[in-house]
């Protein structure tokens, strides 16, 4: 998100998340929040403000206390968006995203997708300068959020094992997904789980579960494709 409320979206983006609408939704969503709030402009505001001060104060004085000065505003200004602005957009864009028709599940599932490749091929610091611990909630923080709004979406019927990945409903297990291609077992548990979310929020009674060319229904809604590990 830049000022003036241009989102821009790298390529990179549709690589790491399998060119998956649903999950590349749940970051534009994210970030759309942020321009919405202007989140990015007030953060620029308080930079310049610090900037101000920092020159009125640093110019009359000298030594240590100059450079004291010059290191709190160099933290200051490097924290625009803040952790409630981050979880404004996580919460704003989940709305966005369920009311748009995309997967409950997705913004859960891009977090572990994040957690799985932290460390990976020298991933650690890239994502260490992206998501900046010190300005930012932490990734388990987040996708556990987005759990919990996904299984309230459901109506309270629909739960995620974040240890095991196994999903239920009802208190009762669905199953339990393995990896497959390039997702974990957990990012896959998380869109399983949100497709069946989506299925218990209707109000729509729900039909008999099918199977269509293997694939899982419920009613109208596609739940899984199962692959040969999951259980």
């Amino acid at each position: 998100m830049r000022l003036g409320h241009n989102v821009s979206v790298n390529t990179g983006v549709f690589s790491f998340f399998d060119n998956n609408e649903d999950k590349i939704a749940a970051v534009v969503a994210h970030e759309l929040v942020h321009g919405q709030r202007n989140h990015p402009i007030k953060g620029a505001q308080k930079k310049m403000t610090v900037e101000f001060v920092q020159k009125i104060a640093g110019s009359q004085m000298g030594g240590g206390s100059r450079l004291a000065v010059d290191v709190v505003a160099t933290n200051v200004k490097a924290v625009g968006i803040t952790k409630p602005n981050e979880w404004e957009a996580d919460n704003i864009a989940f709305t966005y995203l369920t009311d748009s028709g995309y997967n409950p599940g997705s913004p859960a599932a891009v977090w572990q997708r994040v957690i799985d490749n932290v460390g990976k091929s020298g991933s650690k610091g890239l994502f260490d300068d992206l998501l900046n611990p010190s300005t930012h909630p932490g990734e388990k923080e987040r996708r556990d959020n987005y759990a919990r709004k996904l299984t309230e979406y459901s109506n309270n019927k629909v739960t995620v094992n974040a240890a095991t990945g196994e999903i239920k409903v009802n208190n009762k297990t669905f199953m339990k997904p393995a990896a497959f291609a390039n997702m974990s077992a957990l990012e896959r548990s998380y869109l399983v789980a949100g497709n069946l979310a989506a299925a218990y929020h209707s109000k729509e009674p729900l039909a008999q579960v099918s199977n269509d060319e293997g694939v899982i229904r419920l009613g109208d809604f596609a739940i899984v494709q199962p692959c040969p590990a999951d259980i």
